[in-house]
């Protein structure tokens, strides 16, 4: 009994024993979160697949043969050889009258209108999504399935509008674009004085170049080769609307927002009473006009003043503040933030590291150099959101753009003298003013939803007239 009663007694090596199993217990959750993004990530490219299948063969759907070869060509290019979407799950049908939704089959007149596409990574198609580290604890796989509905769009001619809805890229000079780009989608590139691309491209039907004279534009090889290029491109002329305003409108937003930070204070540096704008305390609220309206809760934001350089970290930042520096701003690695504007005289930038996201910010500064590994706009479904929830305004430059196929951009207003958009960059949603040539990276990606945003800016009337015939697609939600 006394050995026993020892036995019970004695605890030593027994914190070894809990301090493992927490350790155990930490691991397999920050697995399982890894595993779920990656699942989440997984899941958005099968969507996005999807929608970008049934938007091609929507766009052919006068011919069914053609449109099953487009959609699947479009998944090719957005999954590789795959069994998550075969041609078996494209099916060919019309929108009901009575509710507007897709009906399998062809209308009482014998037309198709509408056509689904479904995607499959689940185990019965050998298609899953691997895991990694909970297949430790006997998860092998997550599984996905996503449904995208497109319509064809049917012109009619006698001044119908159609087109640019899914990006417009407008420069008073020239647009050059790197190879292998992909745009598929109501697509409007336009170069003032040139448009050159670089070859091995992909577009889709709705896609146009535009310049002043025709002559000036250079299309280099493309694929599907059944795309007549004279349909690719027409001549006009097209001027953006907010670039010539830059400099006044950053005047005059810093002229109504910066007097809550006094930033005029003359005083001896060493006096107590100077004003310390080192921290991230709000120094007044702002109740303005000029800025978007995401940026304010119930009509009010805080404003936060920096009169020195700043480097936000994580956690730095709150939404509905907007962000007064007269110095240069930084963002280092996994900052990701909603709801704010930063309005700077200098240049707003990337300090190191990656993993960064910004959905309805508002960026007002002189130089933008945001370039790598950074999302913008929505982080879910953005076809589902019809509003511009991202504007970038550079008084001198912009940058931006990514170098893998990570780094997305959508909902995004931009607007510079100088543009610079990096390769491999997926977008969606777009539209650019510049005064300078644009460099378009190889890799590009830019598909199309059919949304028609609206933004808290007046844009450039960037619509075309519509063809004849079913011309392009659109997403049905």
């Amino acid at each position: 009994m006394e050995k026993m009663t020892k036995f019970r007694a004695d605890e030593s090596g027994s914190g070894t024993y809990i301090a493992g199993g927490l350790f155990f217990v930490g691991a397999v959750m920050s697995g399982l979160a890894l595993d779920a993004v990656n699942a989440f990530n997984e899941a958005g490219k099968l969507q996005i697949a999807a929608d970008a299948a049934a938007l091609a063969a929507a766009a052919n759907i006068d011919d069914i043969d053609v449109a099953k070869a487009a959609a699947m060509e479009t998944v090719r290019r957005n999954l590789g050889d795959t069994t998550a979407i075969v041609e078996s799950d494209i099916t060919f049908g019309h929108v009901d009258e009575t509710d507007y939704t897709f009906a399998p089959g062809a209308d009482a007149d014998g037309n198709y209108s509408a056509v689904t596409v479904d995607g499959f990574r689940t185990l019965e198609r050998s298609s899953e999504i691997s895991t990694h580290l909970v297949r430790l604890i006997g998860f092998d796989e997550f599984e996905a399935k996503r449904k995208a509905v497109a319509g064809a769009r049917m012109g009619g001619g006698g001044g119908v509008l159609a087109g640019c809805e899914d990006a417009s890229i407008i420069s008073t000079e020239g647009v050059n674009t790197g190879g292998g780009i992909t745009l598929t989608g109501a697509i409007c590139i336009h170069g003032a004085t040139h448009i050159q691309t670089g070859g091995n491209d992909w577009y889709g039907p709705e896609v146009r170049f535009s310049s002043e004279n025709l002559e000036d534009i250079k299309i280099a090889k493309y694929s599907p080769g059944d795309l007549p290029v004279e349909q690719l491109m027409f001549a006009r002329e097209l001027e953006p609307v907010i670039l010539p305003e830059i400099d006044n409108l950053h005047a005059e937003v810093w002229a109504d927002v910066a007097p809550a930070c006094n930033f005029d204070w003359r005083g001896n540096p060493n006096d107590p009473n100077k004003p310390d704008f080192s921290d991230f305390e709000a120094e007044g609220t702002y109740s303005g006009t000029l800025l978007p309206s995401f940026v304010m809760n119930n009509g009010v934001a805080d404003v936060v003043c920096w009169d020195n350089h700043q480097t936000i970290q994580p956690g730095d930042l709150k939404p509905y503040t907007i962000y007064v520096a007269q110095g240069s701003v930084q963002f280092s690695g996994n900052v990701q933030q909603d709801n704010i504007a930063v309005i700077g005289q200098r240049q707003l930038g990337v300090g190191g590291g990656d993993n960064l996201a910004f959905d309805q910010v508002y960026f007002l500064s002189e130089t933008i150099n945001l370039a790598g590994n950074i999302n913008w706009g929505p982080r879910g479904d953005a076809c589902v959101i019809d509003e511009y929830q991202v504007y970038l305004f550079g008084t001198k430059s912009l940058s931006m753009g990514g170098f893998n196929h990570d780094p997305t951009v959508r909902n995004i207003v931009g607007v510079a003298p100088s543009i610079s958009l990096g390769g491999n960059m997926s977008a969606s949603g777009i539209y650019l003013e510049t005064g300078k040539t644009l460099q378009l990276g190889g890799g590009v990606d830019i598909h199309g939803c059919g949304t028609l945003y609206t933004s808290e800016f007046e844009l450039a009337d960037t619509t075309i007239p519509a063809p004849d015939v079913a011309s392009g697609s659109f997403l049905m939600r």
